[in-house]
Parts: structure tokens; C-alpha cells; sequence
């Protein structure tokens, strides 16, 4: 079975990634600076059938308390070939220091449905403004 196979009605959690990002200034909103935006990027498929909607969850968590500080929800049709998904407007907000994310999946699926993530990463893109 996959990590996908019928979760159709609960959001599944991947357990979080804690990690260090390097130190960037704050700057005031909108703008976000450098370092401060954290992407997802993954492949996923479903192994029979037709196409399956994949939603996520992306949360920015405290490392002191576990609460979420940020959060943002996309979507990405599956199907049986790999799909690739690059979350564009849903970045992650990071901070400077130690992040904790955590990502959460459900999909429409049929029950039985089985489907894969294959791969998945988080990139920091840098540019010089955002």
C-alpha cells in the first residue's frame, strides 16, 4: 500500500522536518526577504484508475510550543504516470533559526485507490527579492 492509499476523508501527517535556515532580516509585509520562503516540491502518482485531486496542508510550526505559525493549503491532480507538483503561491514562511514543518495530504480517491508520493524535498529559493 502507499501513503496515499485511502485517505480520502482524513488528512494524513508527514511527521515534521526540523531544520536550520540560515539568518535573514524580517521586512515588513508584503514583502519577504531572502531565506524567507521555503517550497515545496514532490512526485506523486496513483497506481490505477482516473485522476485524483491530492490536497495539502503546509504548516510553519513553533520548535518551543508545536503550534502552527503559518499555514497554506494547495492542490494537484494526480494520475498514473508521475505528476510533479512545485508549490507556487503556497510557500512556506520561514523564519531565521531552527523551522519545524509539517505536511499533511488527503486525496478524493476512490476507496482501494492506491497512490505514491515518490520523492519529495523542501527548496529555499533565493532571489534577491520575491
Amino acid at each position: 500500500t502507499g501513503l496515499l492509499d485511502n485517505i480520502e476523508t482524513e488528512w494524513v501527517s508527514i511527521p515534521p522536518w526540523v531544520f536550520w535556515n540560515r539568518p535573514h532580516a524580517t521586512l515588513p509585509t508584503p514583502a519577504i526577504a531572502p531565506y524567507g520562503k521555503l517550497y515545496l516540491y514532490f512526485r506523486a502518482k496513483i497506481d490505477a484508475g482516473v485522476g485524483v485531486t491530492l490536497s495539502l496542508r503546509y504548516q510553519t510550526l513553533s520548535t518551543r510550543t508545536g503550534d502552527v505559525i503559518y499555514e497554506s493549503t494547495d492542490s494537484a491532480s494526480l494520475t498514473t504516470t508521475s505528476t510533479s507538483f512545485l508549490a507556487g503561491e503556497g510557500f512556506f514562511a520561514l523564519a531565521s533559526g531552527w523551522c519545524a514543518v509539517r505536511i499533511l495530504a488527503k486525496t478524493n480517491a476512490a476507496a482501494g485507490q492506491v497512490g505514491s508520493i515518490t520523492s519529495a524535498s523542501l527548496c529555499n529559493i533565493v532571489k534577491r527579492s520575491h
